[in-house]
């Protein structure tokens, strides 16, 4: 993807991607180009609220959003909690997290 996006740019060279400490990324020495041009450095921990502002802002508004979707439908299936959880598929997550996005305002967004 890095690449694509320096050839769509018309550029060449080299580039640095800055990951965060998400658990789901790859560890640093998976991620390497055999030509050395890109490099991957990942971010000191617990410092991602600060050079990410949108963590504080449209991701904690979406999550509020996501959690109150998801009490609703909770309260709707008029089941336990695990009974509920354990219920959902994929389709349906989507789904929440599709309301939870329609209900960010753009206002939010700026």
């Amino acid at each position: 993807a890095v690449r694509a996006h320096l050839r769509k740019l018309k550029q060449e060279g080299k580039a640095l991607l800055l990951l965060d400490n998400c658990p789901a990324h790859s560890p640093v020495e998976n991620l390497f180009s055999r030509d050395g041009k890109i490099k991957v450095c990942y971010l000191p921990k617990n410092t991602t609220s600060e050079i990410q502002p949108l963590d504080q802002g449209i991701i904690s508004v979406f999550k509020q959003n996501y959690r109150r979707e998801m009490i609703k439908r909770m309260v709707a299936d008029n089941n336990s909690v695990g009974t509920s959880l354990a219920s959902l598929n994929l389709k349906e997550v989507c789904h929440l997290g599709g309301k939870a996005w329609d209900a960010i305002s753009a206002r939010c967004i700026e």
